[in-house]
């Protein structure tokens, strides 16, 4: 009994990071094709001669996606200056746009190649299922073989089982073998700035409270009788570092738990967008703004120990935000000072992360502007 090894091996990718923008390398030695801001190139040479050539190859249609959304965070305003909007305005739904839409112009053959491991990852997922079954199967007809057959029939189901457990192994290698490979190309100075915007992130994951903003709504201060000028809907997330599924490298992602939507991966070069299921966006990083506000938030809840109280007001105020007497049980709120971050870009990417340590957060955003100056 004979079967055929399935190993298919992917060609790598090299992320090449300069201040010319980011371009990806797909290919072998001697062999390969160039995908960057200016188009795409095949490069054919003769590895140790210094022969080679290079082509350019044509282009490809931008993906199109919907601009993101502008999003108001849990803000309150106290005073005369506040201004008074419509009671019960539409909430506006936080999110990006389909992952699809999201994904840059010269980042779409890199999806593509992405795509293909998916697809055999996927059947080789299959495979294995059907191996292991056949597996089980020989090993319960090789246990029956022992009692009620003897023989020339044992050892026909010995050499099945042994074939069978053999498939299931060469299935789990090309299982184990099936991934994307990417290297990275950076200068010293790119690497340095990718170490500050590491360290700046990990220290933003140390907030005591995290928060995904998923809705925003804009609110009648006058009807409601209140100092706040938006109302939002926002879900405890959280930071970590992490791998992004079926890549490997030698540089870990830096991970944005998102509750209603794709989580965000901040990889050198690329932001990638992994949804539960199915292919990610990816995104040129040069493309996406980390824009940070303030943010007066009035907590009726918890005020985290990294967060600074800079104000209190009632809870039913007058036009001028003085305490409205006609509420006898009326109360003060603490208005905490927050940092947010408003991840976007134009093909689409929309997401609000509120952070308890306003500092953490402003610096963050600061040493992204830095990292992607250098593209500039």
């Amino acid at each position: 009994m004979r079967f055929q090894k399935r190993i298919k091996v992917f060609p790598g990718v090299r992320l090449n990071l300069s201040k010319r923008g980011v371009s990806t390398t797909i290919g072998v030695r001697g062999a390969s094709v160039t995908l960057g801001k200016r188009g795409a190139y095949a490069n054919v040479g003769i590895p140790g001669t210094g022969i080679s050539h290079r082509q350019k190859l044509g282009g490809s249609k931008r993906t199109s996606g919907a601009s993101g959304r502008s999003a108001a965070g849990g803000r309150s305003t106290s005073g005369s200056n506040a201004v008074e909007v419509v009671y019960e305005a539409p909430a506006e739904v936080i999110a990006s746009a389909d992952v699809e839409q999201v994904t840059s112009e010269g980042l779409v053959s890199l999806r593509q190649t992405l795509q293909e491991v998916y697809q055999e990852r996927e059947a080789l997922t299959a495979e294995r299922a059907r191996a292991q079954a056949m597996n089980t199967l020989s090993l319960v007809l090789l246990g029956v073989s022992y009692v009620f057959i003897v023989g020339f029939f044992v050892g026909w189901f010995k050499a099945f089982r042994n074939a069978q457990r053999e498939k299931l192994d060469a299935v789990n290698e090309g299982l184990e073998a099936c991934h994307l490979n990417i290297s990275l190309e950076m200068d010293p100075e790119l690497s340095g700035s990718w170490k500050r915007l590491d360290a700046a992130f990990h220290e933003l994951k140390s907030c005591h409270r995290i928060w995904d903003v998923t809705t925003s709504r804009e609110i009648d201060r006058v009807a409601k009788r209140s100092a706040a000028g938006a109302e939002v809907s926002r879900t405890p997330t959280r930071l970590d570092t992490g791998e992004i599924p079926n890549v490997v490298s030698d540089r870990q992602a830096l991970r944005f738990e998102n509750v209603n939507g794709p989580d965000l991966y901040l990889f050198p070069g690329l932001l990638v967008l992994l949804p539960p299921e199915g292919l990610p966006g990816i995104v040129d990083i040069r493309e996406v703004d980390f824009k940070f506000s303030e943010v007066r938030f009035q907590e009726s809840g918890p005020i985290p120990g990294d967060s600074v109280v800079i104000d209190h007001v009632w809870a039913k105020t007058n036009k001028n935000g003085t305490r409205d007497k006609r509420f006898k049980d009326n109360y003060q709120i603490p208005v905490a000072q927050y940092g947010e971050i408003h991840v976007k870009s134009p093909g689409g990417v929309n997401e609000v992360f509120c952070f308890s340590d306003c500092g953490k957060a402003a610096a963050f955003a600061a040493s992204m502007d830095r990292y992607k100056s250098y593209f500039s």
